[in-house]
């Protein structure tokens, strides 16, 4: 990693154009929390990124940004794990390829509300495709049990 990077400020401020006196285009977490651009090749993007089967069919009901952002969102958690935490953090890359899969401008993106009751619904959705939901205060009281049972 070069000279520049490992200067770089721990946090990024991710409305920021700059970092480390560089433009930034799709910056993503380094090590030493650094952020550097970072390009997908054509196999990231179709292994990645390409809605198939069940995902398709989540789409059906959905139109215009929210469409796009879901289809984003539920590509997103199922390579990270979870659901990021804005705009910045989808490469551009796949904002474009998804875009022209799901038949919506990239640039509809930018109408779709990261807070809200829609990202919510749409969490909620993508957690219930995977077979994930909340933890409950039950869950974590029964959490407790067994970790105090263990111990």
């Amino acid at each position: 990693m070069g000279g520049w990077a490992r200067s770089c400020a721990a946090s990024i401020d991710p409305d920021s154009s700059v970092c480390c006196g560089f433009a930034r285009r799709r910056l993503q977490p380094a090590r030493a929390g650094c952020a550097v651009a970072r390009v997908l090749d054509e196999d990231e993007l179709v292994g990645n990124w390409t809605l198939v089967g069940d995902e398709l069919a989540l789409l059906s009901n959905r139109r215009g940004p929210t469409k796009l952002a879901f289809a984003l969102l539920l590509r997103f958690y199922a390579l990270n794990g979870r659901f990021p935490k804005g705009r910045y953090e989808l490469p551009d890359q796949a904002v474009g390829y998804v875009a022209r899969l799901v038949r919506i401008p990239a640039e509809d993106l930018a109408l779709y509300e990261w807070d809200g009751r829609t990202i919510k619904d749409h969490r909620k959705d993508i957690r219930e495709f995977f077979g994930f939901r909340e933890c409950s205060v039950a869950d974590a009281d029964k959490a407790a049990d067994l970790l105090a049972a263990d111990v």
